[in-house]
């Protein structure tokens, strides 16, 4: 957890993802889905079920 950056809502503002020194607040939807924990499980279930 850092102090808030960016907008959205609820914990994006103080969760930063280190490997891009963002938090989910300061990214886009794109970009934010890159490294969402329920996109990352979304996108192993289709591989699973693929």
């Amino acid at each position: 957890m850092v102090p808030p950056r960016g907008g959205n809502w609820g914990w994006d503002p103080v969760l930063e993802v280190k490997k891009v020194s963002k938090t989910f607040g300061e990214m886009d939807v794109s970009e934010k889905n890159k490294y969402s924990m329920r996109a990352m499980a979304l996108r192993q279930l289709k591989d699973y079920l693929s």
